[in-house]
């Protein structure tokens, strides 16, 4: 429905990722990287009150370094009731993206998501 022609889990134990060493959890998302070779990543936000995200954001920081000739930004986005909730720093959005033309797929394809 969305064009994507490979779904790629890691199966990490969700809700669990402070249990995953962070050496593992970067390196499985290296090989990933390093094989799809993106020119743009998206990420949680550091300031995530869901504990995996923020596992998850440290180690896209981590693998994303300027060490690579493809990758040209990261950027980071809001989960709402995750993001938002975070009292030291709520997540402030420089960035927008105007979506408009593409909302009615991408409600299509929530309604047959799989949770």
């Amino acid at each position: 429905m969305l064009g994507v022609d490979k779904l790629i889990r890691l199966n990490f134990p969700d809700m669990r990722l402070d249990a995953v060493p962070h050496i593992e959890l970067n390196k499985k998302m290296n090989e990933v990287f390093e094989k799809v070779q993106p020119e743009i990543v998206f990420t949680h936000s550091k300031d995530d009150l869901n504990c995996d995200h923020k596992k998850v954001y440290d180690s896209t920081m981590v693998i994303t370094r300027p060490l690579n000739n493809f990758l040209r930004r990261v950027y980071s986005y809001e989960v709402l009731s995750s993001s938002e909730w975070s009292l030291e720093r709520p997540f402030r959005p420089n960035y927008f993206v105007d979506i408009g033309k593409y909302i009615k797929k991408k409600k299509e394809a929530f309604s047959v998501m799989e949770t």
